[in-house]
């Protein structure tokens, strides 16, 4: 990259990473770099309005929503937009800010995944979609604790990860509700059929082979076409 960073958001849309944001050397950043794959080359694109760190990103339908963060500040000489998102064009090269896109004010949103073209978070152990159109939320269903029959627990810090129509939660750490504040890293995964047009009640999860060894946090996941 051209300018050396951590804490940032990244995202694929089509053959170009995106990468916003972040912890440079000196400050926190709004700016953002795009690597072009097929040309082993990194460029920079219009900066961000807000200067966001430990933020999140997505790709949905050919544009790249920057969501959360630590917000410094804003080019409109506002106060901080906490909650707010922004979305990048590629194709007409420009942001935009979402205020108050977010479910609450803290810096770093929950964990999520695009699940049939839509952004889906997991907060407060409920499945909210996000309507761009709209800018709302509708919950379509809740979240596992990290075990498909045992909800004695909350569970954090995991990954979300989304295949056809099915969810995958994998991951994270457990705050067990029964022994006191013990935490316990998890290596489970969880799996449900999740449907973005009939939004359930009651939504069924099942278990799926776990990881090799507990893993705790998981800082970053992906889904690779075969």
């Amino acid at each position: 990259m051209k300018t050396p960073r951590s804490w940032f958001a990244a995202a694929v849309v089509g053959d170009f990473v995106y990468v916003a944001g972040g912890q440079g050397r000196d400050c926190f950043l709004n700016s953002v770099e795009v690597y072009d794959s097929t040309k082993d080359v990194w460029s920079y694109v219009p900066n961000m309005a807000c200067v966001r760190s430990s933020c999140s990103a997505f790709a949905v339908n050919g544009k790249v929503w920057v969501i959360g963060g630590e917000v410094v500040r804003n080019q409109y000489g506002e106060r901080p937009e906490r909650g707010s998102a922004e979305v990048y064009d590629p194709q007409l090269g420009i942001w935009k800010l979402i205020p108050e896109m977010w479910l609450d004010t803290k810096k770093v949103p929950s964990p999520g995944t695009v699940h049939c073209g839509k952004m889906l978070f997991v907060y407060q152990n409920k499945l909210m979609m996000y309507d761009e159109i709209t800018n709302k939320w509708h919950r379509i269903g809740y979240s596992s604790g990290g075990d498909a029959f045992n909800n004695h627990f909350s569970r954090f810090g995991f990954a979300c990860e989304s295949i056809d129509e099915e969810l995958y939660i994998i991951g994270g750490f457990k705050v067990s509700k029964q022994y006191g504040s013990s935490l316990q890293a998890l290596n489970t995964t969880e799996v449900s059929k999740v449907s973005l047009e009939q939004p359930s009640k009651y939504t069924s999860w099942r278990r799926m082979a776990n990881m090799g060894t507990d893993k705790g946090s998981v800082l970053a996941s992906a889904v690779l076409s075969s």
